[in-house]
């Protein structure tokens, strides 16, 4: 006889912007999709989605997010709705293009959602710790951290994506807010 284990508690970070940016920067838009998929089939739980600035600014990370989770079924599927956390009035926007059409249209204000509502994850005891992928800059677990009142015990590990092909010595998700990429790459949590 097997048994079933639990699924794996996921919360996902993400700077989602395949549908609104510029439509070639995908693989958050997959991931999240993927995700819906396996918490459907039971072999993760999405306790949570939050959303960053990053590739794109804010303004087209939220947007992107609202009729990917609506058309995939996302409320439906987890009875969860995505968060809102920070964007580029937070960051250092790595690339110059990208600073550039900042500076002429400033990203949207921040939002304090998605950092306490990590942390609110991380204190309930009635689940089990929760995986943390982030697959954007890492501001918003950062601003959790940063806060105090993340519970260690409510983290499992954390998952940092990212990817350097250009021989930069930073990933653009570590080049975008290095000061929050410091603080979570320290040895607090398991990674």
């Amino acid at each position: 006889m097997t048994t079933m284990k639990a699924p794996i508690r996921l919360w996902i970070d993400t700077d989602t912007s395949g549908l609104f940016w510029s439509g070639l920067d995908c693989d958050d838009d997959l991931a999240v999709l993927a995700a819906l998929a396996l918490h459907k089939r039971q072999i993760i739980s999405l306790d949570g989605i939050s959303i960053c600035g990053g590739n794109a600014p804010l303004s087209h990370t939220w947007q992107d997010i609202q009729p990917l989770w609506e058309h995939a079924g996302g409320i439906q599927i987890t009875n969860i709705t995505p968060v809102k956390g920070y964007g580029w009035r937070s960051m250092q926007v790595a690339v110059s293009w990208l600073s550039w059409y900042n500076k002429i249209r400033q990203d949207e204000v921040d939002s304090e959602d998605a950092s306490t509502a990590i942390t609110e994850r991380s204190r309930d005891k009635t689940l089990d710790p929760a995986h943390i992928l982030m697959l954007g800059p890492p501001t918003n677990l950062a601003r959790a951290i940063d806060s105090g009142l993340l519970d260690q015990s409510g983290v499992s590990h954390v998952y940092l994506m990212g990817g350097e092909l250009t021989k930069q010595t930073l990933d653009l998700n570590f080049r975008s807010d290095r000061g929050s990429a410091r603080i979570v790459i320290e040895p607090k949590y398991p990674q």
